[in-house]
């Protein structure tokens, strides 16, 4: 009786140094002679694509201010506001970074578009994220890795209680982007534009601005500074009565608008980054 004699050889194949995405030839040093059989012992495989592409290169928001904050709002004999809210619809462009981000990734980009004005108006296309020649609105995320809870805060530069603004998240023609891909879900609390109007028609740009002009046609900065018998207008507020949104306000810098008030977490976990990278087998 005759026992066959056996000799394994393992070989180890790294794809991402293939010269081509998909035929390959592999190159032995050693050779093979004899061989019977061909099999797999193991393998791992990216369980990754792009995050990066169509509707989510974009980063759309939208900005209400009041250029002074005790002088009230009213419609005039054309029926036009003044004094009163007005809007702008801006957007980042996200097309110029890695096909595939982290959420660590996406804060850190997102944030680097804003400290650097990388902000662009609806609009007209041109770079600005100003009305006019007021100071821009700061904004900045951050992601709690252990929650997977990504948020954002506002912050002013104003000294005096003028050029107020209120930050809102944006859903525009039917997608909201990569807002969803943060984990910001509710669409009951995005302004609306583009083909999605009608679906949320209390939530147009327009509507806002009207809402705002009445409900708020004077806002002050502290309650302190609110007159006796009139209703507390304060910023904090209205951070108070909108935290259940994700709709946030800034202008005079006040100890009582603190950051709590003026930072919007978002209700579910994000969704942007794939936290198994690789399948093994």
């Amino acid at each position: 009786m005759s026992l066959e004699k056996s000799n394994y050889k393992y070989l180890h194949i790294n794809s991402g140094s293939m010269d081509k995405a998909n035929d390959f030839k592999v190159h032995i040093p050693h050779g093979l002679e004899n061989c019977v059989r061909v099999c797999v012992k193991r393998f791992s495989i990216p369980n990754t694509m792009g995050n990066n592409y169509s509707n989510l290169n974009k980063f759309h928001f939208v900005e209400f201010m009041k250029t002074n904050g005790t002088a009230p709002a009213y419609k005039n004999a054309g029926d036009a506001w003044v004094n009163g809210w007005t809007a702008k619809h801006f957007y980042i462009k996200l097309d110029d970074i890695p096909d595939y981000t982290t959420n660590t990734e996406i804060v850190t980009h997102i944030n680097s578009k804003f400290a650097s004005s990388e902000v662009y108006d609806f609009e007209t296309d041109q770079q600005t994220h100003q009305f006019g020649s007021e100071d821009a609105l700061g904004v900045e995320f951050s992601y709690d890795a252990s929650t997977y809870i990504m948020s954002y805060k506002i912050t002013s530069t104003q000294t005096t209680n003028t050029n107020i603004k209120i930050f809102m998240p944006c859903i525009h023609d039917n997608d909201g982007g990569i807002w969803h891909h943060l984990g910001f879900h509710s669409e009951e609390f995005f302004v609306v534009t583009g083909n999605q109007q009608t679906r949320f028609p209390h939530r147009t740009i327009a509507m806002m601005e009207e809402d705002l002009s009445l409900t708020y046609p004077v806002i002050y900065a502290e309650a302190s500074d609110v007159p006796a018998g009139d209703v507390d207008r304060s910023y904090a507020q209205f951070n108070t009565l909108y935290s259940p949104t994700y709709a946030r306000l800034a202008g005079k810098v006040v100890a009582e608008n603190t950051y709590t008030f003026r930072t919007s977490v978002a209700e579910n976990p994000s969704i942007h980054e794939n936290p198994l990278g690789y399948l093994r087998v």
